[in-house]
């Protein structure tokens, strides 16, 4: 039998909020049949909006509507049963405030959920940023720890499965490389990559050295499941048991969905440099995975705009169609005279912002698309002024005006936004 947990919580919280709502209306019953027994709800008193308005205004700010009829219900009903007859005008009165409140939660909500969402794409965002840095110190590290022996580029081996996914390799495919990559860079001699279910069951993928099965019921495992945490062996107590050496989780949404589960590698090797690092690699190719694929459409047939450039744009089209967040692109056109241009002007860019370099290569002049998230027409205006002015003293206004066009547009759906590029008939 499946059990929806979903609904479970639902009717859970529908209960909770029942619950809450009959102590609310006791309270003010007890608290009335000791100040007067024949008014013990306070709705002939002078006060009454006081002791009414109070709770209903709690339960609909921090509830939200429904939370409020709900209240809004069960206090006419009980009201009804002690008094024998409802006061039509008072309680439209208390339902007028309902609904005020009700679209003040909405609007607040709302702007919650927007900021909550902004917050998000910069935390990602700075997440990149970081892994992209270390991903070029490891690179670093690793071309000069085998520079003569084995010349080669993490970095650049991560770019490779990039293309790989590319061009439509199924994440299997993707899995077996990556983890290749990690076997042999970090020397692994009897490993394991699981997949974990609904359950929490692990299901073998990928191994070294035949570590084929996996015990969801060892120490370590438990730890990195719970923890979502890199664990191994130094962190056992001594009542617990373990047969591996270290378990390295990977995340996918928040969630641990595979399980490295290391039994036998070389000691100097067993440091947490080591242990992030493969943590680093696996996660980046399994967001790339997700983000790749979330563009495969539109890379297809825009691919001269590049990865970083699509998936942003993406990503800015769904939270505006999500949460009204807007966001806008510029695309700006510089006649090939000084080849500095377009570096100055991306070099103007905020931290945030993505850009990108397109080549006329059949007109002499080259192309900027530039997007800004979080920012409207005013604000992209606002940009393209600032960005005149700095050009305006390296140059003239006079050079700037006659070699630089642009255009701007809100975020939109991606085809067409991307097709507007090339709408430019020239200078």
């Amino acid at each position: 039998m499946n059990i929806d947990l979903k609904s479970v919580y639902k009717e859970v919280n529908i209960k909770f909020l029942i619950i809450e709502i009959m102590i609310f209306i006791l309270i003010i019953y007890v608290i009335g049949s000791f100040i007067n027994k024949e008014d013990p709800l306070f709705l002939n008193s002078e006060l009454n909006f006081l002791f009414h308005l109070l709770p209903l205004s709690i339960m609909t700010l921090f509830y939200g509507m429904f939370a409020g009829l709900v209240y809004f219900s069960l206090f006419s009903g009980v009201s009804l049963l002690i008094y024998g007859s409802l006061n039509h005008t008072y309680y439209l009165s208390l339902l007028l405030f309902l609904l005020i409140f009700s679209e003040f939660w909405f609007y607040w909500d709302k702007r919650l959920k927007e900021y909550r969402e902004r917050y998000i794409y910069a935390d990602e965002k700075l997440r990149d940023m970081a892994r992209n840095l270390l991903l070029v110190k490891l690179s670093h590290d690793q071309l000069e720890r085998f520079y003569v022996t084995k010349p080669i580029s993490i970095r650049k081996l991560i770019f490779d499965i990039r293309k790989d996914i590319l061009s439509n390799k199924d994440k299997d495919e993707v899995l077996k490389r990556v983890f290749d990559l990690v076997v042999a860079n970090f020397n692994l001699e009897k490993a394991g990559l699981f997949e974990l279910d609904e359950k929490n069951n692990l299901i073998h993928r990928l191994n070294t050295g035949g570590l084929t099965e996996a015990d969801k019921d060892d120490s370590l495992v438990k730890y990195a499941i719970e923890d979502q945490n890199i664990t191994y062996i130094t962190e056992i107590v001594k009542e617990e048991f373990t047969k591996y050496i270290c378990v390295i989780p990977f995340s996918e949404n928040s969630e641990v969905k595979y399980l490295l589960v290391i039994e036998k590698m070389p000691f100097l090797n067993l440091n947490l440099d080591t242990l992030l690092s493969i943590n680093l690699i696996v996660e980046y190719v399994l967001k790339e995975f997700s983000d790749l694929k979330m563009i495969e459409r539109i890379y297809k047939r825009f691919r001269e705009f590049g990865v970083e450039f699509l998936k942003e744009v993406e990503r800015m089209n769904y939270m505006y169609n999500k949460f009204r967040i807007e966001s806008t692109v510029v695309y700006m056109y510089v006649n090939d005279v000084e080849e500095t241009v377009p570096d100055m002007v991306i070099g103007n860019t905020r931290g945030l912002d993505v850009s990108t370099k397109l080549e006329f290569t059949s007109q002499n002049f080259q192309g900027i698309a530039i997007l800004l998230p979080f920012t409207d027409l005013y604000g992209a205006n606002m940009f393209i002024k600032r960005v005149f002015d700095i050009l305006s003293e390296r140059f003239s206004r006079e050079y700037v005006e006659k070699n630089i066009k642009y255009k701007v547009f809100k975020i939109s759906k991606p085809e067409k936004l991307l097709l507007e590029f090339y709408s430019f008939e020239g200078f």
